[in-house]
């Protein structure tokens, strides 16, 4: 098929308590450990892997900076950093302590009086204190951001790196799930919320909660095709996090150094490479409560070939992630939704505006036959003629009750849907010479997924079914139930509207089979005086082939539930014309299985196409341009040209209008756009004072691009960025950034949809006290003042906009780093960060844009331009296409310790707590007006603090280690009043995982965990209980799977 109360108390004690005494890095084997090791000469690229394997250190290195190098070797009894420093001399290189067992190799520094050091100059010993500045506990190589290799802490802008150990920790097999526990990362697209979406079982990152296409997502330093129909979002879900060496994070504007996209951040992906040997990994967990079990298995192995002039690395890995459905949980089993409160008098009067509500369920969606007649809901099933009871909370033929109906959207519901992947992936370079090699890169996935949506249905609603408005069985139907028969002929009708939930058709799902294939292949190389260069040519094609099941054609199903007595008295379709058409009759009162003649008339599985490709051509050179007296001027330069294209089809019979259910099946006409662009960059660094009073160091950098779209003209991006340290202990760095994001081709060019939207219109009596203005504006649209909403549900256009301009965001970071040395081991961060962005391209959502309109100052605003009003008052009809026009900004601070220490005998303790403090998240539609602002700092999807704790302790072969994950109490609406809600708030959370890892003989690595170890639900509120339901995406921030168990078990050999 596919490929809380006390626990809160006890959960915040143990977080409180955590850091008193906290990760584990992979096991500290490389650190003293002295035996004998024979590497030959060679090319030094070889013999750094030849250590990494042999030494167990974490060894990182920019290519550029080894090209054409070579070594002398070594032979001997010696400890590992011994063996480094032997292998480096005559480099020129030396090296870097990032932790107590990842080095970052890199070139010698040349101070004021000094000349280059000679061919057989010893390399200097570097200093041992690990130095850490980024919010994470993991080790620190980052040349995000940048083309100009550097390590982590030299970097001006906030950085997080997750390695491969805490991948290994995490209990997940998709990375997505890893990085949703990062304060820095907001919600984005993932298993827990692709409700109703197009791009079911992706998976798109989302930085500082400024949306997925705000999010540049890198492969090893580039660019991916698109992995979505409606952005240009990279699917990280066709990266199993078993072939992941880490994952770098910079949060700010990167456009200058990257192009479009990275207005909020740069994710890097970065594989795992450069391997000799064979390894074998096999990982699983399950729930305690059933539901959302995972397993992955895998294998990757590497050889060097060619005298070791080359290597070539091979990997295969299959991940599959389980279905959990809402019942499935306790806090599932009743819907939960937040309506307004008919007891509210007004303003002021102390009472609700809306009241939150258990077991709500709709009148008419029932699994039999129901309908309405004079103020009553009848139903007709297996117990004969009854009527629908409970509290009446929704009066009317589209009513809602408090209690059982028989079915509830609950039976179907997803709290995360089902995913498998499996992926391939090669790598290989071979050095031609002393000063060039070739790379090459390949790699393809198959990702299977499918979603959930509600059972198909019909009722009296006008867009049914093509508008037909759903069944009106006839007095004469021959399938009328004798009891329901009486029941018309008393009320003297002569037709009846019907409806019914139909869970005996088939589950209604979404079924994505997507496949992706990416290639690179390039040259680089050494230049005289320690310049190096890259070119490149990679392409990229992205296949998704969606299938939607057991829709229905609606002309067919409406004439085979119109049916009357044949000639032989037999039931037949009351249309001769259906009849010739092959029409078969189908009993609208009876529950059960189709037949086949039946499914073949009237049930069609719709299928789409898409298909995105990308071409990107590179070139760049780095090297020094000049030495200074504080060190060398360091210069990057290069020149991009990419090429990306999408294609959409879809099914015959949607195209033709002929089925229809909830908006799924509109028509989408198929799309052939492309756009390609040239773009051009400079960078570099410049060292202005060392080791001087009060300027230990002092660098500035910048960078600058320009970009020629096909679509919209020219674009400039620029960064400027300082780094001052006035004491070798403490750094001050600040950032200035222009990015821009150039609209991609779905906002474009994407074609006008049409869809149907349920929601409590903002003009009905009991919503005008929500806001001041509501009922002035309400009354200028022509809503009458007591107007209630009928819920019939309002008619949604969307769709591209081929006259959108470039969004331009500015970034703005200050913060500072210090290493205290009568500490060692210790780091401090702590980063303010501002983004803010205009013209940002927007497409509102129907609720925001019917808010916003009668929300504002005046009905004179955007939002009002874009509704239609009917003859009754209500919203018949919302534009909801893509715009220029609505400002963006986001502000907060980033926070981050670290500390290592021995403990006890031969032990360590690693300390790491990293946090983000939100400021403001913002968002306004029309800048000249203020109530069209929307805040959503402080809301459930985006919490105040956010807070990640890690205590670890290792000795020897083994570790254990205690994760926690904070998340502030929220809000449900942070710009409503006091009495807006009846539950205005949920409260904090803290998830508590354990992890226990051992190694045997340096060959094989245990690990047995459990997440949500204290079995922490989601906090109680219509907002947030069932994760990515219709208005719920908030709720995806809150473990929705509980106590979850997990093991692995990793070999080399």
């Amino acid at each position: 098929m596919y490929f809380s109360g006390q626990k809160s108390l006890l959960a915040g004690a143990l977080l409180a308590g955590s850091a008193m005494a906290v990760t584990v890095a992979a096991p500290v084997a490389a650190q003293g450990v002295r035996k004998p090791y024979t590497i030959e000469a060679q090319n030094l690229a070889a013999a750094l892997r030849v250590v990494r394997r042999e030494t167990g250190l974490n060894i990182l290195y920019a290519p550029q900076a080894i090209a054409g190098k070579t070594t002398q070797g070594f032979r001997g009894d010696a400890e590992p950093e011994t063996v480094l420093r032997a292998i480096l001399q005559g480099t020129g290189l030396t090296y870097q302590y990032l932790s107590e067992n990842a080095v970052a190799v890199m070139t010698v520094d040349i101070g004021p009086d000094s000349t280059p050091a000679p061919e057989t100059a010893t390399t200097p010993a570097p200093s041992r204190r690990p130095v850490a500045e980024a919010p994470g506990y993991v080790e620190e190589v980052i040349i995000t951001g940048s083309r100009i290799a550097r390590t982590g802490f030299e970097t001006p802008v906030p950085t997080t790196v997750v390695d491969a150990p805490t991948i290994a920790n995490s209990g997940f097999v998709n990375i997505a799930d890893i990085l949703e526990d990062f304060p820095a990362i907001g919600v984005g697209l993932g298993a827990a919320n692709t409700f109703r979406s197009s791009d079911a079982g992706a998976a798109f990152v989302n930085l500082r909660g400024l949306g997925t296409n705000r999010s540049l997502t890198l492969i090893n330093g580039r660019r991916r095709v698109s992995g979505s129909s409606t952005s240009s979002a990279v699917d990280i879900n066709t990266i199993p996090a078993a072939m992941i060496e880490r994952v770098e994070v910079i949060t700010g504007g990167a456009s200058a150094v990257y192009g479009a996209d990275a207005v909020s951040g740069v994710v890097n992906i970065i594989t795992r490479t450069d391997f000799d040997g064979l390894e074998l990994s096999v990982n699983g967990g399950l729930s305690q409560h059933g539901g959302a079990d995972n397993i992955s298995a895998g294998f990757f192995g590497g050889t060097n070939f060619a005298e070791k002039r080359g290597y070539i690395n091979f990997g295969a890995v299959y991940n599959s992630s389980g279905q959990l459905r809402a019942r499935d949980r306790d806090f599932g089993q009743e819907r939960v939704v937040s309506v307004g409160n008919p007891d509210n008098t007004g303003p002021g009067d102390g009472i609700p505006d809306r009241v939150t509500l258990r077991n709500f369920n709709d009148t008419y969606t029932t699994y039999d036959a129901n309908f309405f007649i004079d103020g009553v809901t009848y139903t007709f099933g297996d117990n004969g003629l009854d009527t629908v009871t409970g509290e009446v909370v929704r009066p009317g033929p589209l009513g809602a009750v408090i209690g059982d109906v028989g079915a509830t959207f609950l039976d179907w519901f997803e709290l995360r849907a089902p995913t498998e992947v499996f992926s391939v992936r090669s790598d290989m370079r071979y050095i031609i010479g002393d000063s060039i090699s070739f790379f090459a890169e390949g790699e393809f996935s198959a990702t299977d997924s499918s979603n959930l949506t509600q059972y198909f249905r019909f009722d009296e609603r006008g867009f049914w079914l093509s508008g037909n408005g759903g069944p009106r069985i006839q007095r004469d139907n021959l399938f009328l139930p004798d009891e329901v028969a009486a029941l018309m002929d008393a009320n003297a009708l002569t037709e009846l509207p019907v409806r019914r939930s139909f869970n005996d058709f088939g589950d209604l799902e979404n079924r994505h089979e997507r496949r992706t294939f990416s290639a690179v292949a390039g040259f680089d190389g050494a230049l005289p005086n320690g310049w190096g260069w890259e070119a490149s040519y990679q392409y990229g094609e992205y296949r998704d082939n969606i299938t939607n099941t057991n829709l229905i054609i609606g002309e067919n199903f409406l004439n085979a539930v119109d049916v009357v007595a044949g000639a032989d008295g037999q039931p037949v379709c009351r249309s001769a014309a259906a009849q010739a058409d092959g029409c078969v009759p189908y009993n609208l009162f009876a529950r059960g299985p189709l037949t086949p003649e039946q499914r073949a008339y009237f049930v069609h599985d719709r299928i789409q196409n898409v298909r995105n490709t990308q071409e990107t051509i590179v070139g760049q050179i780095t090297g020094d341009l000049v030495t200074l007296p504080a060190g060398p001027l360091a210069f990057a330069a290069g020149a991009e040209h990419r090429i990306e294209t999408l294609r959409t089809r879809d099914d015959g019979l949607s195209l033709a209008g002929e089925i229809s259910f909830l908006g799924l099946a509109n028509p989408r006409p198929p799309i052939d756009e492309q756009f390609d662009v040239t773009e051009g960059y400079v960078e570099t660094r410049v060292p202005l004072l060392k080791d001087m009073p009060f300027a230990h160091a002092l660098d500035l950098e910048g960078a600058f691009r320009y970009s020629d779209y096909d679509t919209i003209g020219g674009t400039t991006a620029w960064n400027i960025a300082a780094n001052w340290s006035p004491h070798e202990d403490l750094r001050l760095r600040v950032s200035r950034a222009r990015s821009v994001r150039a609209p991609n081709l779905v906002e474009l060019f994407g074609p006008q949809n049409t869809s149907i939207t349920n929601f409590i219109d903002p003009c009905d009596v009991t919503r005008v006290p929500e806001n001041a203005n509501r009922a002035a504006n309400c009354a200028a649209l022509g809503v009458p003042a007591d107007f209630t909403d009928t819920f019939v549900g309002t008619l949604v256009t969307s769709g591209g906009n081929p006259d959108l301009r470039e969004e331009t965001s500015d970034t703005f970071s200050v913060g500072m780093v210090a290493t205290p040395g009568f500490l060692p081991g210790l780091s401090l961060s702590v980063d303010y960060f501002m983004i803010d962005i205009e013209d940002a391209v927007s497409g509102f959502g129907a609720t925001e844009i019917a808010e916003r309109c009668v929300d504002a100052a005046s009905i004179d605003n955007p939002f009002c331009e874009a509704i239609t009003i009917g003859g009754d008052g209500s919203l018949s009809a919302i534009n909801a296409s893509i715009i220029n026009v609505a400002e963006q900004t986001v502000s907060g601070i980033d926070f981050s310790v670290d500390y290592g220490f021995p403990l006890f005998a031969k032990g360590r303790m690693q300390l790491n707590l990293v946090g983000t403090y939100l400021l403001e998240l913002e968002r306004q539609a029309d800048p000249s007006d203020p109530n069209t602002l929307v805040v959503d700092d402080g809301e459930i999807a985006n919490p105040r603090m956010r807070m990640r704790f890690v205590t670890a302790y290792s000795q020897g072969p083994w570790s254990i280690t205690m994760e926690n994950d904070f998340i502030s109490s929220a809000e449900i609406d942070a710009q409503a009043g006091p009495e807006a809600f009846d539950i205005p708030d949920v409260s904090a959370r803290v998830y508590t995982d354990f992890i226990f890892g051992y190694d045997v003989d340096d060959r094989y690595r245990f690990n047995i965990g459990i997440n949500n170890a204290l079995d922490i639900e989601p906090p109680f509120s219509a907002s947030s209980y069932l994760g990515g339901g219709p208005g719920q995406n908030g709720a995806v921030r809150y473990d929705n799977i509980g106590r979850f168990f997990f093991a692995g078990v990793q070999a080399r050999f």
